[in-house]
């Protein structure tokens, strides 16, 4: 009777979480953003003392009753609540990366138990590969920005940040959290990374057992589920890492205007289709037409839409002012870093996900004079744009 009764359970629990996404669409990454943040968002809000119990449900170990299995060291530990000392309350998403003060920093899906030592270790770190072994942790590894935890939960981790992105954009008392490729330094601001990283771990580490399991307690708890625990899927639709890669941005033109210094270095970007998330893109300059030194530029965390003029500059002043009313049909407007410093014979390069997809080697030597002509030149543009003259 028993094993019947667990079927039905299993079998209900199943078809329970296929009818909650009816409503969802699928048809383009916005609309499944959309309808998503719809369907999770305003979920019963628990407080933060009671989660310590949550978790000791949440977070059982199925093989020893009683306990419960920390997050980062991976033992299995009382699941007796004893003032921190032998488990705390870990955000997966760093409290101090915009959760105070808000309804996230109780939400049950983001929280999980941890070792106190190692969760104080792990901090508000973004998560990448690599660095140096934990003396107590030790599947994990970390840099002065990074953590990186052991390879069983990476895919774990990878869909509560997802889940993060989607719950929480910047309604009321809510901050507007995303992922995104930067790797984020500054306390109090709401992105992390690094989203080409995150990718990866969500496909190398499947959904387990555990997972879905944890996801129908706090369902049961806070009237809310993780989407991409019930179909990964939906990852690659809403940031396109299926095995595949989007390649949405392109290199339209190269520019090194005869001005001081660098102030006329810039380029020219065009979004072939709606980019969520422009931080998945980069640039890299080969100088002298040399081999590549890599990513050398990461753009920032901003949406552009299918169509949009992106400009890339040292100087967005200096160019403004040298291309007069040109400038103007530029739609969004990126301070460079000096990594930016093309000149002759110089390849440049267009990044995504860390992924090389375009190369540009041959420069046609022309420039735009203050009335809209094309003029042969000393330094460079490269297809200015169509949208000149």
């Amino acid at each position: 009777m028993r094993i019947v009764l667990g079927f039905v359970f299993l079998l209900s629990s199943h078809l329970l979480a296929q009818n909650y996404y009816d409503n969802v669409n699928v048809s383009s990454s916005q609309l499944l953003r959309t309808t998503l943040h719809n369907l999770i968002d305003n979920h019963n809000v628990v407080s933060y003392e009671s989660c310590k119990q949550h978790l000791q449900n949440t977070d059982s170990d199925p093989n020893n009753p009683g306990n419960i299995i920390l997050i980062y060291k991976q033992n299995s530990v009382n699941e007796s609540w004893d003032g921190g000392e032998t488990w705390n309350r870990e955000h997966v998403w760093a409290a101090s990366l915009g959760l105070y003060d808000s309804d996230a920093y109780s939400d049950l899906h983001n929280l999980k138990p941890s070792d106190p030592s190692v969760n104080s270790s792990k901090g508000n770190k973004n998560f990448d590969n690599g660095g140096t072994q934990h003396d107590e942790a030790l599947e994990c590894f970390y840099t002065q920005n990074t953590w990186e935890p052991a390879d069983n939960v990476k895919g774990d981790i990878a869909r509560i940040l997802f889940y993060m992105d989607i719950r929480y954009e910047g309604g009321v008392d809510e901050p507007n959290l995303a992922v995104t490729e930067m790797l984020n330094t500054t306390s109090g601001v709401s992105n992390i990374g690094k989203l080409s990283t995150l990718l990866d771990w969500h496909i190398q580490d499947p959904v387990d057992d555990f997972e879905i399991t944890r996801n129908e307690i706090i369902y049961d708890i806070q009237g809310n589920r993780n989407p991409f625990i019930d179909n990964p899927e939906y990852v690659a639709i809403l940031w396109g890492n299926d095995g595949s890669l989007s390649n949405a941005l392109r290199l339209r033109g190269v520019m090194d205007f005869d001005l001081s210094g660098s102030n006329g270095k810039s380029l020219h970007l065009y979004a072939q289709q709606d980019i969520p998330d422009l931080s998945i893109f980069g640039i890299g300059v080969a100088n002298n037409g040399g081999g590549t030194d890599g990513q050398e530029e990461i753009l920032p965390a901003m949406s552009v839409s299918e169509g949009d003029h992106i400009l890339l500059a040292r100087s967005p002043e200096s160019i403004e002012s040298y291309l007069g009313d040109c400038y103007q049909n530029f739609d969004h407007v990126i301070q460079a870093s000096d990594a930016i410093s093309q000149n002759g014979d110089d390849a440049i390069e267009v990044y995504e996900q860390g992924v090389l997809i375009e190369t540009l080697e041959m420069l046609i030597l022309m420039e735009q004079d203050n009335h809209g002509s094309i003029l042969i030149h000393g330094l460079i543009i490269l297809m200015v744009f169509g949208l000149m003259g």
